[in-house]
């Protein structure tokens, strides 16, 4: 998801690792939609390769010190450090 107003890819709160950004991703069109209400209402849903989610998104992630949630649900979801995913 992508708030287009701030040119950023849709985030929160990190609520585990506050005072981070929890930068919020999932594996299917379909449950990003399913997000799209509320404040989210104008957002984009937007898809990127697996390559490109890891040769940029992540790493920009990581050089702020942020978090990304997988497969995130009603404000809640599995968060991680960016640098977990790049050291694998």
């Amino acid at each position: 998801m992508y708030n287009t107003e701030i040119n950023e890819i849709a985030g929160s709160l990190s609520v585990e690792y506050f005072p981070s950004i929890n930068f919020l991703f999932w594996m299917t069109q379909e449950a990003a939609l399913s997000h799209k209400y509320d404040i989210w209402e104008s957002f984009e849903v937007r898809s990127m390769t697996v390559q490109d989610f890891y040769k940029n998104t992540l790493k920009n992630i990581a050089s702020y010190g942020d978090v990304l949630s997988i497969g995130w649900t009603m404000d809640a979801g599995e968060e991680f450090f960016a640098e977990e995913f790049l050291e694998n």
